[in-house]
């Protein structure tokens, strides 16, 4: 046992490396408690079931480190593509002059909407109107599809986004604006607003508020399933107790 003792204590001491660190300041530091209403971001998503789950915070989503600071590279982003947009002769509300904050829209009922990264008008635009700007980063493989098919088909979630934006502010158009984070190429859309969308959109968030209970799962845990990459997939297959419920409401009695 003395000869198992001493090999143990000679085992050199883990040390992290500066990254490591880093990535475990980023987790540190990450909000837990998240949004309050459901995000126009998310609404276009495949699974009803997913978006549903996330409005309730059934399950509290926390993200790695080197996640965390790879989404700060879309927040970084957006100042130099107002300046880009400024820089051609365009004017680029990105905060409201109202509030000074960031532009913040909802449905009628307070429970549905999201933040607008912006609003632009003048320079080469088609139109004199303001126009939605909605600023994206995008991996080499994403831009080239995304040049290859436009945002409404290469990326619906984002196309849906724009939507609820434009049928809430009653916003004509957007312009949207993506980066390539290999090599900074650029690509830039100009998306109408479609009315039949913007209701569809409205209509079914509307739906998953006011519903009791989640949906059924549109897929099955298979390979090459959405549901393998999902935040919710514990809860969905494996019996995870949600951390939202009966005894956790603010609203429950005693």
């Amino acid at each position: 046992s003395m000869i198992r003792m001493r090999a143990l204590a000679a085992l050199p001491e883990f040390k992290k490396t500066i990254e490591d660190l880093i990535f475990d300041a980023y987790y540190a530091d990450q909000y837990a408690g998240g949004r309050s209403h459901m995000g126009a971001s998310g609404i276009g998503r495949q699974c009803e079931r997913e978006v549903w789950l996330g409005f309730r915070h059934v399950i509290t989503i926390r993200f790695k480190g080197r996640a965390l600071r790879l989404f700060k590279t879309g927040d970084f982003e957006e100042p130099r593509m107002v300046s880009d947009l400024r820089r051609i002769g365009c004017t680029v509300l990105d905060v409201d002059p109202d509030t000074g904050r960031q532009w913040q829209v909802r449905d009628q009922t307070g429970h549905f909407g999201g933040s607008m990264d912006g609003i632009v008008k003048g320079g080469p635009l088609p139109s004199p109107e303001w126009h939605l700007v909605e600023f994206k980063t995008h991996n080499a493989a994403s831009f080239r599809k995304l040049q290859r098919e436009g945002v409404e088909k290469s990326k619906p979630e984002h196309y849906d986004q724009m939507q609820s934006y434009m049928h809430l502010s009653d916003l004509p158009a957007a312009l949207y604006m993506a980066k390539n984070k290999d090599n900074d190429d650029l690509y830039t859309e100009i998306v109408e607003r479609n009315e039949k969308a913007g209701e569809r959109i409205l209509k079914k968030a509307k739906r998953l508020v006011e519903m009791p209970a989640p949906p059924d799962r549109p897929f099955s845990l298979v390979k090459g399933s959405p549901c393998n990459w999902c935040d919710f997939q514990g809860f969905c297959y494996d019996g995870q107790w949600p951390e939202r419920n009966c005894r956790t409401c603010l609203h429950s009695t005693p």
